[in-house]
């Protein structure tokens, strides 16, 4: 069992280490150059749990007024416009905008290539002036990874909120910025949630912070606002490592060589 699993692990590996990006030229783009971003959230806050047995399992949703989406929002936009560097647009206010993963750049044929389906809207935006979309969309997330010598479990977050792992009475607990992020630019196809740090910071860990300082709430399975305070602080803080990230890359000052 341990040679197949360990096969079965080198075999995925390799798929991964396989996978082709296009060489990818550093970017230095103009000041004011406008960016938009859309970001969808749904209104609620889950906490995702998984305990010792699957009888444990449950997944609750609290109506906090978290205004995640504008949050989120706000995030990128300080962290891309300070100081006085891009213009940052609002794309969920644009009337034209579908409220939908978006996928502008592909790699074909080993290079980077536009993607056809959104080729209209990708012009509509260009005559807008804006030349990088980024999308943010809350998704269900791998949260937690446990392996042993039969294997792996996948945990999942069901939505941005908490995560929590108990076992045996001992309890962990997680910050789960449950979301898909794409950074692409549109005058010019590049993929730069492919680049090496934006593909670190897509990784399950970095998206799910494990928080020694929270403190176990009075009722577990009815959390209240102030309660999760740290965990929307947490979120956030993610974001603004996203947005430092993004425009390091668009400031040139990482290279966007992703091998």
């Amino acid at each position: 069992m341990k040679v197949l699993f360990a096969l079965a692990l080198s075999l995925l590996l390799s798929a991964c280490a396989s996978t082709y990006v296009p060489p990818t030229p550093s970017l230095n783009l103009p000041a004011k150059t406008k960016i938009g971003v859309l970001v969808v959230a749904g209104d609620n806050v889950n906490h995702s749990h998984i305990g010792t047995t699957i009888f444990n399992n449950f997944n609750t949703s609290y109506p906090y007024q978290w205004r995640m989406s504008d949050s989120i929002f706000d995030t990128l936009k300080a962290q891309l416009e300070r100081p006085e560097r891009f213009e940052v647009v609002d794309l969920s206010k644009w009337n034209r905008m579908p409220l939908q993963p978006l996928n502008f750049v592909e790699v074909r044929d080993k290079n980077w290539q536009f993607t056809m389906e959104q080729d209209l809207l990708r012009k509509r935006l260009l005559a807008e002036g804006i030349q990088v979309v980024i999308s943010v969309f809350e998704t269900p997330s791998l949260a937690y990874l446990e392996c042993g010598n039969y294997g792996c479990n996948e945990y999942y977050s069901q939505g941005y909120g908490l995560f929590t792992r108990s076992f045996l009475g001992m309890d962990n607990y997680f910050s789960s910025a449950a979301f898909a992020v794409s950074v692409e630019t549109i005058h010019q196809p590049v993929d730069l949630t492919l680049m090496p740090k934006l593909v670190e910071l897509s990784n399950y860990q970095s998206k799910h912070k494990m928080l020694d300082d929270f403190e176990d709430p009075k009722d577990f399975q009815n959390i209240t606002a102030s309660e999760m305070e740290p965990v929307r602080q947490s979120i956030l803080d993610y974001f603004t490592s996203v947005g430092e990230q993004i425009k390091a890359y668009l400031n040139g000052e990482v290279s966007g060589t992703a091998s």
